[in-house]
């Protein structure tokens, strides 16, 4: 089985501690990236690649829109053999609410 691992590089600030790639939120790049990712993804459609999981690392990936985590996740669920994978997402506590 394969697992998918999606960076996503986005902070609101760089952490001290961090040694991850990650850059400043801009909201314009991050809509970018993510229609490159969403590009990337659906370059395996059709190559019959089977994954159980998808995880979303970073920087801070609960940056992400809900939209654009359904655009990824879409394009995912076309582009590969998908049965009940395991989504995990990484998260800054400030960054999520109820």
């Amino acid at each position: 089985m394969t697992g998918i691992y999606i960076h996503v590089p986005f902070c609101r600030r760089k952490c001290p501690y961090c040694d991850f790639y990650s850059v400043r939120l801009d909201e314009k790049l991050l809509e970018s990236y993510v229609e490159a990712v969403v590009r990337n993804i659906r370059a395996y459609k059709g190559r019959n690649i089977s994954a159980d999981t998808i995880y979303f690392g970073g920087g801070t990936p609960s940056l992400l829109s809900c939209e654009q985590l359904n655009e990824i996740l879409s394009a995912s669920k076309d582009s590969f053999l998908l049965e009940k994978p395991e989504i995990t997402l990484e998260a800054n506590p400030c960054t999520v609410d109820f």
